[in-house]
Order: structure tokens, then sequence, then C-alpha cells
């Protein structure tokens, strides 16, 4: 059986009434895709330059069950209640699979359908949602966390049992994304660093920052929003020519960790959670 929660709240759990319909639209199948295209002047043919992932569009119905009207009213209304908060906060909807899987993502409301019917003990529902980020994040077990030291050469695989150290005669680290999509970390360095370098040396990216962080200090690397902070000040000028906010491709990746001065003991923690394009 399916389990679908907005915020904690379970809409299909059949003990407090709430019934979950099918088929469920939006979860399984990949988002639109937006293509630059054109025809060639002149020519046979044409030319695609770039395809990418629409924003994710799924939509739930279902029926609220209730022994009495007053628990329907009350059960629709606490409904309601969850549904008011996504339009005001965003909200996170969570999945778990019938083979115990566990994904989710971050959803706005963009409609809602609860007209009130001849039946006074039951209310048809119908919610959409809309999903910025069209990837679906495995939540099985949480954030998982890389720590990577500066080294020397050899490797792990990672996830592990969190946290995890990783010693400086093990370099590159391999940092395992076990989705399907490409997935970017949130990198963030709290010991000493002059001018770190953070490579993933699969995909030949960098992300070179011009700057020192003291011990105690916090670096943070956001590669999704694109953001870099040390000590909670805008530093994004301070990256160098040809880095990039790079992510971890689906498999293993080789992660080093660079500095200028050679006998830092240099950390940095990479957190993140494994996408996957549908489930």
């Amino acid at each position: 059986m399916w389990q679908v929660f907005l915020n904690d709240f379970q809409i299909n759990d059949q003990l407090i009434g709430m019934h979950l319909d099918e088929p469920i639209e939006g979860l399984a199948g990949l988002p639109a895709i937006r293509t630059s295209q054109g025809t060639n002047l002149g020519a046979n043919g044409g030319w695609t330059t770039k395809q990418l992932y629409e924003p994710r569009f799924i939509s739930f119905s279902g029926r609220i069950f209730g022994r009495t009207v007053a628990e329907v009213e009350d059960r629709r209304r606490e409904f309601l209640t969850i549904l008011a908060k996504i339009v005001r906060n965003k909200g996170t909807l969570r999945i778990i699979t019938p083979a115990g899987h566990v994904y989710s993502t971050e959803v706005v409301l963009i409609g809602v359908e609860m007209p009130i019917n001849r039946v006074l003990n039951l209310v048809e529902w119908k919610i959409n949602l809309k999903a910025d980020d069209p990837l679906l994040y495995d939540n099985s077990d949480g954030e998982l966390l890389a720590t990577i030291r500066k080294t020397r050469q050899g490797g792990f695989i990672i996830p592990f049992e969190l946290p995890l150290y990783i010693s400086p005669d093990e370099q590159p680290a391999t940092v395992n994304n076990s989705g399907n999509e490409t997935i970017l970390p949130n990198i963030i360095i709290s010991t000493k660093a002059t001018n770190p370098k953070i490579i993933n040396r699969t995909t030949n990216q960098s992300m070179e920052i011009t700057a020192v962080v003291k011990d105690g200090g916090k670096l943070e690397i956001d590669m999704k929003n694109k953001t870099i902070l040390l000590d909670g000040m805008n530093i994004y000028d301070l990256q160098t020519a040809g880095s990039n906010f790079w992510g971890l491709v689906a498999g293993d990746n080789r992660i080093e960790l660079q500095t200028d001065i050679q006998d830092e003991r240099t950390e940095a923690e990479l957190r993140f959670r494994s996408g996957f394009i549908g489930i």
C-alpha cells in the first residue's frame, strides 16, 4: 500500500477516514520536457541544443468518510488547515512505496476542489501540487553525509553510517549517488582552509574560493541554489574563474579537497539526497 504524507499528515489514512483514489498522477512518469530547438534555414532538418525538465505537477484525489456528520466536518476542516499552511509556507510531500522506499519533494499548492455534496457524511476532494524541482529525493535514510579530508590516495564507497570520517590516506573519496539523475549537494567547511578547492574528478568540474576559512568558521557552498556564504556573508564573487556549481552524477563520484597550505587539516562535508526523475 502506498502511503502519502503532506507535512506529516497522511492523506490516505483510512483509520481516520481519509481515502486516496487511484491512479496517482505525476509521480511515476517524466515531467514535461522543455526543448530548445528550431529548423535549419535553407536546408533539411533542424537543430536541438538543450533539453530540460519542467516543474513536476502532481494530482491527488480522494474522499473523507466519517461515522457522523460532525466527524466528517472536523476532518474536512483539519485537512483544509493542512492545505492552507502549504499555501503560506510551501510543504513537504513524502511518499512511501509498497516496497518501503521513501521519497520526498517540496511542493506548493496550486488548486483545491472540495465541493459540498448531498451525502453529508462524505467529502470528495482533489488537490493539485507543483514541485519546482522535478526530482524526487530518496529519503529512506534521511540526508546523507560524506566527510572529505585532504587526502592522498585510495578511496571509499559512500554512504556509510553517519557521521563518516575519511582518513588523510584515502583520496579521492568515492561518493555514491544511488539515484538516476544528477543532484546538487550542499558543501560545508568549518575547519581552517586557505583558498579551498573541491573537485569532482568524475566530471572534471571544480569549485575554488579565494578566501580563508578560520577554525570555527563556516564556508557553505549551496550547489543547488548557487550561493556561497562565509560566516553568513555573501562571497559569491570570490569563486575563481572556471569554477562550477557542480553536481553528483548518478553512480560513483570521485571527490577531492585541496587548499593552498599543505599542512592544513581541512575537512569538507557533503550533504545530499539521491535524486530520481520518477518512482
